[in-house]
C-alpha cells in the first residue's frame, strides 16, 4: 500500500518539474530583422535570435519595468497604474541614453489563455511611449513586442505571469 502511494506521489512530482521545465522554455529571446541585422552594417535580408549568455528575464529598468535587449535598442514595459487605471509606458533607450520616443514605432500584442489577441498602438508621451488602453487585471498573458526604429524591426515575445 505505501509502496503505491509512494510511487503516485513520485508521478504527481515528475508531472509538475516537466511543467516548470516547458513553462521556462517558452520565454522566447528577441529577434531583429531589416537590412543589417543588428550589426551596424548592411549584409541581406532576414531574423535572427539573440542570445546573449544570460536570462533577459530578471532584468529590471530603473522604472521598475521588465528590460528588453537587442543593441542597439532597449525598451523598458512598465505597467504604469499610479492613480490611473493601469496601461502601458514603455521607455525606449540606446547605450542607457534615452531614445526621443517620436523615433520609435511601437505596438503590442497581449494574449491571455483562451482569449483573444488585444492590440496596443502607442504614441510619443515625454520621455516615453504611452498607450491609454487600459491593460486589464489579471497581468498574466503571452505577449509580443513589436518596434521599428531607425529603419531596424525588433521583435520580443515573452509570458508574464502575476501572481
Amino acid at each position: 500500500m505505501f509502496r503505491k502511494e509512494f510511487i503516485g506521489i513520485c508521478m504527481v512530482l515528475l508531472v509538475g518539474i516537466a511543467a516548470l521545465v516547458f513553462v521556462g522554455m517558452t520565454e522566447k529571446k528577441a529577434v531583429v530583422s531589416g537590412g543589417d541585422h543588428g550589426h551596424g552594417h548592411g549584409h541581406g535580408h532576414g531574423s535572427q535570435d539573440q542570445d546573449h549568455g544570460h536570462d533577459h528575464a530578471a532584468d529590471v529598468g530603473p522604472n521598475g519595468g521588465k528590460l528588453l535587449k537587442y543593441d542597439p535598442l532597449q525598451l523598458e514595459l512598465v505597467i504604469y497604474e499610479k492613480g490611473t487605471p493601469p496601461h502601458f509606458r514603455v521607455y525606449a533607450s540606446n547605450d542607457h541614453k534615452p531614445i526621443d520616443p517620436q523615433d520609435v514605432t511601437l505596438s503590442i500584442e497581449l494574449e491571455r489563455l483562451g482569449d483573444k489577441v488585444t492590440v496596443f498602438h502607442f504614441k510619443p508621451g515625454p520621455g516615453y511611449l504611452f498607450c491609454e488602453q487600459e491593460v486589464e487585471e489579471p497581468h498574466s498573458f503571452f505577449i509580443k513586442v513589436l518596434a521599428e526604429w531607425k529603419g531596424q524591426k525588433f521583435d520580443w515575445q515573452y509570458s508574464q505571469h502575476e501572481g
